[in-house]
């Protein structure tokens, strides 16, 4: 009994104890302790609030990114643009990750739109041929069958190699292998590339600037650069009879040009080249050789590399082409 006394007498104490405490801090900033409490209860539910808001806040982005990733498929089905998210809004990752989503976004919007222009120019190009065909089979009874039927097989073999071309880039297999990204010398590159061409009769000239050693370094994959700069001298070469290579360099990026003086390619046109199948008529026609899918190969393969390709009208007329690489 005694115990239990002390123990109840120890409490009382120390509620005693707190509650002086208590007051005493109220008393020191100059509130009564309801107006303590009250200010506290304030302070806790300002902060709570506060806290709420940047959580919404926060998670904004991430509910529009939820939206746009669902509307995505649907937009790219339709052929409607895709819904993009506001890049400027946000912390920055969160801003670095709606760039991310509207690039990719893009991306695939362009490749889904160019997939679909291949099926229809690929159908449109395989017409002519086939009506050639049949007209010359319709005439199979003239006595010289055998130019007929020459004609015929070289008809086919036109077809065949425009549904490899095709079905190569829907396969993937026309980009070829991704590549580990290396250091590659370019001035070394060109060179070797430019040399080849001379060694089988090409009129290609190589323009190289005095430069410090190292500074065209750049990292690339070396075998896919020096198929996208091989593609833009072709395209001069077919068109122009000749090519002129040269490299500018700078310490934020370095440019490789490639420049003809053949017909060039209208203003308007010189985006739209770029798109599979795509020729400029009558400069641009299948019957200088090409299948149409050179410029649209050499773009994704320089994006593929973080390079960009642009085309201009040369001064005096002609071609120039660009290879851009940041640095």
């Amino acid at each position: 009994m005694q115990d239990a006394n002390r123990r109840e007498q120890g409490h009382t104490e120390a509620d005693t104890g707190e509650g002086l405490v208590t007051n005493a801090l109220a008393q020191s900033i100059g509130l009564p302790l309801q107006g303590l409490l009250l200010d506290y209860g304030v302070r806790i539910a300002i902060i709570a609030l506060a806290a709420w808001w940047a959580a919404r806040w926060l998670a904004q982005p991430m509910r529009s990114l939820v939206a746009a990733s669902r509307s995505l498929s649907t937009a790219i089905l339709r052929g409607a643009p895709p819904c993009l998210i506001d890049e400027q809004y946000g912390t920055w990752e969160v801003r670095e990750a709606a760039h991310v989503f509207n690039s990719m976004a893009s991306r695939l919007q362009d490749q889904f739109r160019a997939r679909g222009l291949m099926v229809a120019a690929m159908s449109h190009d395989l017409r002519t041929p086939l009506t050639r065909l049949r007209m010359r089979l319709d005439a199979m009874d003239d006595p010289d069958t055998s130019v007929l039927l020459e004609r015929c097989i070289r008809d086919i073999r036109e077809m065949d190699k425009l549904i490899d071309t095709v079905l190569g880039v829907f396969r993937g297999d026309a980009l070829g292998t991704p590549e580990v990204l290396q250091e590659t010398a370019l001035v070394a590159l060109l060179q070797s590339l430019t040399d080849d061409m001379a060694e089988q009769g090409q009129p290609v000239g190589l323009l190289i600037p005095s430069f410090r050693a190292g500074t065209d370094i750049a990292l690339v994959e070396p075998a896919a650069l020096r198929r996208v700069v091989g593609n833009l001298i072709d395209n001069a070469l077919r068109y122009a009879g000749a090519a002129e290579v040269s490299i500018e360099l700078s310490a934020q990026q370095i440019r490789i040009v490639v420049e003809d003086r053949g017909p060039g390619i209208p203003q308007e046109h010189l985006q739209t080249v770029f798109e599979p199948f795509f020729r400029v008529d009558p400069s641009r026609s299948r019957g200088t050789g090409g299948t149409g899918l050179g410029l649209f190969i050499a773009r994704e393969l320089a994006l593929r590399q973080s390079a960009q390709i642009s085309l201009a009208s040369r001064e005096g007329g002609g071609l120039r082409a660009e290879v851009l690489i940041s640095l």
